[in-house]
């Protein structure tokens, strides 16, 4: 039963990764946003489809994790760190865009974690 959930949860998140993704198309950095995500989205795709690789999630989590952690500083100044920062849609300051950023690394690793932890059982 467990494996059926995270099968399914596997086809959500790879959605939800694939419409991060789209989302980029006007953000000034958007190649390595769309190469996270898509990366992120084939992941849990490979994971639902049955072709699970420990290494891809593996990689894709070492690289959420290091990112998170370059952009972590930015991410308690001045205003980041509030409730506002998800008022809006858009992008009303970097402070707000950099706690989003940070936001959507730190979802990224823990879908990759969890993917590690509850591996599909007749795989790796």
């Amino acid at each position: 039963m467990k494996h059926k959930v995270m099968i399914v949860l596997n086809y959500v998140m790879g959605s939800v990764f694939i419409f991060a993704a789209v989302m980029q198309y006007n953000d000034p950095d958007m190649v390595g946003w769309i190469a996270m995500y898509g990366a992120a989205a084939a992941a849990s795709l490979l994971y639902a489809t049955g072709n699970y690789k420990k290494i891809v999630s593996a990689v894709v989590l070492v690289a959420a994790l290091t990112w998170a952690a370059l952009i972590f500083p930015e991410f308690f100044e001045g205003e980041s760190f509030s409730f506002r920062t998800f008022s809006s849609v858009k992008m009303t300051n970097m402070e707000f865009e950099t706690a989003r950023e940070f936001g959507g690394l730190v979802i990224i690793s823990l879908w990759m974690a969890l993917t590690l932890i509850f591996p599909p059982a007749s795989r790796e």
